[in-house]
């Protein structure tokens, strides 16, 4: 009668060590929730403060330390975050601890470093969120998009989020597979229509593919989502112009060229380059009709 109670007391007693090797002293536990909280409000010089006090009180506090280091890179000090990250890593060999100086290789530019401690942290946790983002943000500053795909295409498996779907779908257009591009960039958008760059890269994939309806619906959404931009509205003055709405044309090119006359000259470039091709298409569909004896070969070439 007496088993039950003795192995609810050694199931107790367990998860007590556990607990005990997971969390700090109590002083330290304090400091820890307490950077937590400032770091959630955006405060993250006194979140730094309090996470230091937390690990001060008990220096094998890898949590700790990492929180500490991925506070330090959002004050942009990368130094302090490299010492952090590697303190936490000597304690024990943890995927947040690499990837943070994964990333904090990335954020150096000491490219070698950042691949291998983020294929580490990959390697130390396979369903690591964090990781992939990372390598695949440093393959993409490297300009190895077929890389940065593969590490977006795993990463939206693990965490499918608009950023992320979007990082996908750039890599994949960069690398070439404009027409690949597109189901992703609309899975971005289909969880965040406010983002105005989203929508331009959108309409910038279905001008590549020569969709000028569906550009121009892209465009249309990026000019709602910040009527303030001038990118989205000199693309969709171009836009328009190409699908032979003159009239909204011209009103984007009066409304760029109240904010920037520059950027609207070229505008009226463009608009004039594109009426010199349609003429030229038109041209050369007329000259086809003239000259019914040619082969279909032949009228072809034109």
């Amino acid at each position: 009668m007496r088993l039950r109670p003795a192995i609810g007391w050694a199931v107790f007693i367990g998860l007590s060590s556990i607990i005990a090797q997971a969390l700090p002293s109590p002083v330290g536990t304090y400091y820890f929730f307490q950077g937590q909280y400032f770091s959630k409000q955006g405060k993250y010089e006194s979140a730094a403060e309090a996470y230091k006090k937390s690990v001060d009180s008990d220096p094998r506090f890898d949590r700790g330390h990492i929180e500490l280091g991925s506070t330090y890179i959002q004050l942009e000090n990368y130094a302090e975050a490299e010492k952090q990250f590697q303190q936490a890593m000597t304690i024990k060999e943890d995927s947040c601890a690499a990837c943070g100086l994964g990333a904090v290789y990335r954020m150096e530019k000491r490219n070698d470093e950042a691949e291998a401690f983020l294929q580490k942290a990959i390697k130390l946790s396979p369903s690591d969120s964090c990781a992939y983002s990372q390598l695949g943000r440093l393959y993409y500053d490297l300009e190895k998009y077929p890389l940065a795909a593969e590490s977006f295409a795993t990463l939206v498996k693990i965490a499918p989020t608009s950023v992320n779907y979007h990082f996908l779908a750039k890599s994949l257009a960069e690398s070439g597979r404009v027409k690949d591009s597109i189901e992703y960039y609309r899975q971005a958008l289909k969880l965040d229509q406010s983002n105005a760059t989203l929508c331009i890269d959108l309409a910038t994939a279905y001008s590549q593919l020569a969709r000028y309806p569906e550009a121009e619906a892209a465009l249309t959404l990026a000019v709602y989502a910040d009527p303030d931009s001038i990118k989205a509205r000199s693309f969709l003055g171009v836009t328009n112009y190409i699908r032979g709405n003159v009239t909204e044309a011209m009103e984007q090119y009066h409304w760029v060229l109240g904010k920037d006359p520059k950027i609207a000259a070229e505008m009226l470039k463009g608009y004039k380059e594109i009426a010199e091709r349609k003429n030229e298409l038109g041209n050369k569909k007329q000259a086809l009709q003239n000259e019914p004896n040619k082969s279909p070969a032949q009228k072809g070439a034109l």
